[in-house]
């Protein structure tokens, strides 16, 4: 009679907690393994997930645990898992290695090495003169990022999807160093007097809790200073602007939204934010991760068909922003999975409806969708 497996579900981050704080109490490694349904092998009754079963019943002296990289979104990302099958190896709340592979022998290899750089004395007493020696392996592992400052567009297309998704988060939104309450420089603060002066309301971002985002709007919007103005996801200018509009009386036009017939009930803000995403681009792909780093094996293989049909898209990584991902499921095309395709505004579908196009259709993809 084969003996019950001991992989345990995490199923976020409280549960990883706990499992770190084992790891440290008792002294053994922690393993992880991120898994996809997209990904057979790594799937339940897949053959890596059999060999995941396997060791953990041979090694019973470690900890072994397993996170649908799916669904667990705050574990994955906290991780920056791009791809499974990924397997990180941890002793308490510190990653010795990591691996990405499918390969049986090098995963048992890695655990093997592991497993020798945790004991006892490196768990239970941080001032231990041996405790430091695990800390080299990390020097092996993946660089780390360069500074969030120095990152592009071009060569970040999560940032982009980001970058843009925060410019239409509200009609009007304030780039700004500081808040609305406590603003940073004396260039933010008069624009925000003016604007508060409008009783138009109007949301707002701190660039200086996020050098990423501060340097990305320059390129954004081609404008290098802050404060900076966006209404409906376009620039509309800086300070001096802001002066200026408040002095002709046109400011508060400016960053009003259009009104509304006050005899049709009020749409939910996430609803009006998918709105706006939906017709920010002739064609948009609300996936998983960007078309260079898709974090799913639904939205990579999306990437892939539409690229070889020659359709050009832009994309939104729902991962970062649950409003939309939320909204886009209950208020627009009322589709529960992703990706989603948008073509014009208007719902086509997911994975399985473009490959029906594409495997019916008389005519090319791009003809179908209205773009040749």
């Amino acid at each position: 009679m084969a003996m019950a497996s001991t992989v345990v579900e995490v199923s976020g981050e409280a549960r990883l907690g706990e499992l770190k704080a084992q790891s440290a109490a008792e002294g053994k490694l922690l393993m992880l393994f991120f898994w996809g349904s997209f990904h057979e092998a790594s799937a339940p009754g897949g053959q890596l997930a059999d060999l995941v079963n396997e060791l953990a019943r041979a090694h019973s002296d470690a900890i072994f645990a397993k996170v649908d990289a799916e669904s667990v979104d705050d574990v994955t990302d906290s991780f920056g898992v791009e791809s499974v099958p990924h397997f990180v190896f941890m002793s308490g709340p510190r990653v010795i290695a990591s691996l990405t592979s499918s390969d049986g022998k090098a995963i048992a290899a890695q655990l093997s090495q592991a497993k020798a750089l945790v004991s006892p004395a490196t768990s239970s007493s941080s001032s231990s003169s041996s405790a430091a020696a695990p800390a080299a392996p990390a020097a092996s592992s993946a660089p780390a990022p360069a500074p969030a400052a120095a990152r592009s567009l071009a060569s970040d297309p999560a940032l982009h999807s980001r970058i843009r998704g925060i410019t239409q988060s509200a009609h009007a939104v304030l780039f700004m160093k500081g808040t609305p309450a406590n603003p940073r420089c004396k260039f933010s603060r008069p624009a925000v007097e003016r604007m508060a002066a409008t009783g138009v309301p109007f949301g707002s971002f701190d660039v200086l809790e996020d050098p990423a985002v501060r340097e990305g709007i320059k390129e954004f919007g081609g404008r290098q200073t802050f404060p900076q103005l966006w209404v409906a996801g376009s620039l509309v200018g800086g300070g001096d602007d802001i002066e200026r509009m408040a002095a002709d009386g046109t400011l508060a036009a400016t960053i009003a939204p259009k009104a509304l017939d006050t005899a049709a009930p009020a749409k939910p803000a996430a609803h009006v934010k998918c709105e706006r995403l939906v017709a920010s681009a002739p064609v948009i792909l609300f996936m998983k991760g960007s078309p260079d780093a898709p974090r799913c094996g639904f939205s990579a293989r999306t990437v892939q068909l539409l690229r070889e049909q020659g359709v050009s898209f832009d994309s939104f990584d729902v991962l970062s922003d649950p409003d939309v991902r939320q909204g886009l499921k209950e208020c627009l095309g009322k589709w529960a999975t992703f990706p989603q395709l948008y073509v014009g505004g208007e719902f086509v579908g997911g994975l399985d409806i473009l490959k029906e196009m594409v495997e019916d259709g008389d005519e090319p993809l791009a003809e179908q969708l209205g773009l040749a």
